[in-house]
């Protein structure tokens, strides 16, 4: 077991549905039935970028081959003959003593478990090594779809495997799933088929959101639960949607819209949800069906944790409700004017939100570094911390989801910059865990991955930051878009491509923890 990592019961789940019921006691629910702006690189810089930059691994052990493209890696060798293999695996496994199922025996200095399962290549081509190490010799590579048994799972990122000859290889346990992926091959989706969720304008607001959500649980009651975390300033709720199988014994948490004017991720998770409950019995990733990945791991959303705030930034005052709320709201503006901290205008200045109706930047208002961050002294527009940490609503009700539901992970969506933060100042196994999570996610979505020295200095005291800093909990913030938020709408077709299946391989990554 990884220390690091929250292991579920299903017996403890079981009971989530009463527990979530107490998050809304005393407020008035609506029972339905770190980020700062970044560079504007294209998402074909980033990942050149990204490439330029990783680790001296060959690409079929780093990341599976991209579609219509030639594969080859650089460091492989020719193929050894059978015989020659068989001799040189032989060798190596000389001396061993037969070991039962489930029980540990150590090679190369690595720790395996004793299996005997059959499992499948989902990349183009997989290195085959001599060795569970990148500097392990290439005996020959795996095409996708072919068939090995597992005899040793690894508990780092290699497993041992053989052949129908018997012949014994190392392989990055990545590339190696339970689910045959050509199985999946005559999967096909289209956008056209969901109906219910709107991508026709950049103003997706709370209303719609509501109605949506509505529907979608009423389409899908056997896959979908929806309710109230709670109850804002300005009387709205912020909903939590639970995807597959509450009572899993895996969950993921997906929060978006903590930042006001990065409202498309609101559009973005709601389409992802949409897009999972359509093609729940039918669709796979990787091979694995979507209704076992949603059977083993739960998905918790909360597509639009800020509702005040992106109502602020989408509408102005007029669609605040609360009268000394807007009045609040203005007399921020006009004090930032005279001191010189904006020069935007009254509109502006409320389309640039990022904060809630406190003027409370919510992404600055959790426990990890909340005592060190400056930010501004008063509430605004952004960069307030609060009174203290999870002093708002809207981050003590996250902060007590993930303290109820206790992740495997949590993805922050943000807007913009095609980038993912991972790096909060991990150590040891735990900071390869989050390493390993953040490259599944750059792998789908070629978004550049931010170490630590590169990142500019990013705030801190976000949810990503406590959640991996102070919970243990591996989190990845992802900076969808390229242009300044709120994002262009004509944006959103390339962001959907490039995050339809990232809740799904999050998921399917935790399904046999």
């Amino acid at each position: 077991m990884k220390i690091w990592k929250i292991r579920h019961m299903g017996g403890i789940r079981g009971t989530i549905a009463g527990l979530l019921l107490l998050l809304m006691t005393g407020m008035s629910g609506c029972a339905l039935g770190s980020s700062e702006e970044s560079g504007t690189q294209t998402p074909q810089e980033q990942t050149q970028n990204q490439t330029q930059d990783s680790p001296d691994r060959t690409d079929s052990d780093e990341m599976p081959v991209t579609e219509g493209t030639a594969h080859s890696d650089a460091n492989s060798q020719e193929p050894e003959s059978p015989a020659a293999e068989s001799a040189g695996n032989t060798a190596a496994s000389d001396g061993s003593e037969e070991i039962e199922e489930g029980e540990q025996f150590e090679e190369f200095g690595v720790i395996f478990e004793t299996t005997h399962d059959i499992v499948y290549c989902t990349a183009d081509l997989v290195n085959l090594r001599s060795a569970p190490s990148y500097d392990g010799d290439v005996l020959r590579q795996a095409e996708k779809g072919e068939e090995f048994v597992r005899t040793g799972k690894g508990e780092g990122e290699w497993d041992r495997i053989e052949d129908g000859s018997g012949n014994l290889y190392y392989a990055a346990s990545r590339y190696l799933s339970r689910y045959n992926p050509l199985e999946a091959e005559g999967f096909t989706w289209d956008l056209n088929d969901l109906q219910t969720v709107s991508t026709a304008r950049q103003l997706y607001d709370y209303e719609e959101m509501v109605s949506d959500l509505k529907e979608l649980e009423e389409a899908y009651p056997e896959h979908l639960s929806v309710s109230s975390l709670g109850t804002t300033v300005d009387g709205r709720d912020i909903f939590l949607a639970v995807l597959g199988n509450p009572d899993a014994s895996g969950a993921i948490i997906v929060q978006a819209a903590i930042h006001a004017r990065e409202y498309m991720t609101v559009l973005l998770t709601m389409k992802q949800l949409e897009y999972y409950l359509y093609y729940y019995d039918t669709g796979y990733y990787n091979g694995i069906p979507y209704s076992e990945i949603f059977e083993h791991t739960a998905v918790y959303v909360i597509p639009m944790l800020n509702p005040d705030g992106v109502t602020i930034s989408q509408k102005g005052l007029e669609g605040i409700r609360l009268e000394a709320v807007r009045e609040e709201i203005l007399s921020w503006y006009e004090r930032d004017s005279r001191n010189g901290v904006t020069s935007y205008s009254p509109s502006d200045y409320l389309k640039y939100f990022k904060a809630n109706a406190n003027g409370v930047d919510l992404n600055r208002n959790f426990d990890m570094g909340w005592e060190e961050f400056a930010g501004s002294a008063e509430p605004g527009a952004e960069k307030y911390k609060g009174e203290a940490p999870g002093s708002e609503k809207e981050s003590a009700a996250l902060i007590e989801l993930t303290d109820l539901v206790l992740p495997q992970a949590v993805i922050s969506y943000h807007a913009t910059g095609s980038i993912l933060y991972w790096d909060y100042g991990q150590t040891g196994e735990f900071r390869e865990e989050c390493e390993s999570l953040t490259k599944l996610i750059s792998g789908i979505t070629g978004y550049q991955m931010i170490y630590k020295e590169n990142d500019g200095g990013v705030d801190a005291a976000g949810y990503s930051d406590w959640a991996a800093g102070v919970r243990g909990i591996p989190a990845v913030t992802i900076e969808i878009g390229t242009g300044r938020a709120p994002l262009s709408i004509e944006e959103f077709p390339a962001v959907w491509d490039r995050n339809r299946e990232v809740i799904a391989a999050v998921a399917a990554r935790y399904m046999e923890e």
